[in-house]
């Protein structure tokens, strides 16, 4: 049997506005689940913009309200591609450079290893710091090279990511790329600039 919290949660998750405002004036406990995820977290994870609104206005959850492993509603949004929900969290006020407790990624880590170039873009021009290091030491541009989304690593690149550093495993952005896809001419591409 789903608690009145779970009900919360899930109402979020799916978008479903009616049954969330039902809710909340019924004055359902905003608990999370065992991630720590709240409501909150899950409009976000789904891209529920309207619903992100909703549980904001309510002050039901804090902007920059963090899971069990750190990761804010933005994290997850932006790790997801979901734009307009990433631009509203911005505009609400989220850290675009929280860092998430297990890796030391940043939003802009999570979209861009995920190769959401689009919202890469939101968050660079919001002022999330391109040139970030992880636990690892890898930029957000290592990441989106090794996972071989060019589009990524050409935003980042003109977003301000600055030349290639090497890092912990002592792969730079240059050279990541090929070894991650095994092709010369995605190191070329990725690194191209665009016209």
């Amino acid at each position: 049997m789903l608690s009145q919290a779970g009900k919360l949660r899930l109402a979020a998750a799916r978008g479903e506005w009616d049954r969330l405002g039902e809710l909340i004036r019924a004055k359902v406990p905003v608990t999370p689940d065992q991630e720590g995820r709240s409501a909150f977290h899950h409009a976000a994870a789904c891209g529920h913009t309207q619903i992100v609104k909703m549980i904001l206005d309510n002050q039901l959850s804090p902007v920059n309200q963090t899971d069990a492993g750190g990761k804010t509603a933005l994290h997850l949004a932006a790790a997801a591609g979901h734009m307009q929900c990433t631009q509203v969290l911005i505009s609400l006020g989220a850290d675009v450079n929280h860092r998430e407790r297990l890796n030391m990624n940043s939003p802009l880590h999570e979209a861009a290893f995920s190769g959401f170039s689009m919202t890469v873009d939101i968050l660079c021009r919001a002022g999330s710091d391109a040139n970030a290091s992880n636990r690892q030491q890898s930029t957000p541009l290592h990441l989106s090279a090794q996972a071989g989304h060019n589009q990524c690593a050409r935003v980042l690149l003109c977003g301000g990511s600055s030349p290639p550093l090497p890092n912990t495993y002592g792969l730079t952005r240059r050279c990541t790329p090929p070894v991650a896809t095994g092709t010369l001419a995605s190191a070329a591409s990725c690194l191209a600039p665009t016209r």
